[in-house]
């Protein structure tokens, strides 16, 4: 099997699947979504050391999975899947930059749910990776 993305080429983009607008607005209802768990649960499952804690994190690894397979049930397939999960995930680190640095939207879970959305993001960029060259390879 080849590498579908070879030194000398840039992932391919479908126009007719690769959305932008719709991967973005993705990205920004799902920071929102997590804005509110975070809020609301993250002062009770926020205690340094906790077991609850440590579940969140480890809740949080399937839970990437599943936004990155929501990413493939719109429209991304193959190559596109990274890039377009790289789009999604842009505006949740910026707007997560933001609610930090010049509100108290998360409330007293502030410094913890950056970790959970950096910790997710990160999850999430890793099932996107594999799952762009699993189904790109898969095509060969």
């Amino acid at each position: 099997m080849t590498n579908p993305i070879h030194a000398d080429q840039t992932p391919s983009v479908s126009a007719t699947t690769f959305r932008p607008p719709v991967y973005i607005a993705y990205g920004v209802v799902v920071w929102f979504v997590f804005l509110l768990l975070i809020r609301n649960f993250g002062p009770a499952l926020a205690t340094p050391g906790s077991v609850e804690l440590a579940l969140t994190f480890v809740a949080l690894v399937p839970i990437s999975y599943a936004l990155v397979w929501v990413v493939g049930l719109l429209g991304a397939r193959g190559a596109d899947l990274l890039p377009a999960v790289a789009l999604a995930t842009v505006p949740a680190l910026l707007l997560d930059a933001m609610a930090l640095t010049y509100s108290t939207l998360y409330g007293a879970a502030a410094l913890t749910g950056a970790a959970w959305l950096l910790w997710g993001v990160g999850w999430i960029l890793i099932f996107a990776w594999f799952g762009s060259r699993t189904r790109a390879d898969a095509t060969q």
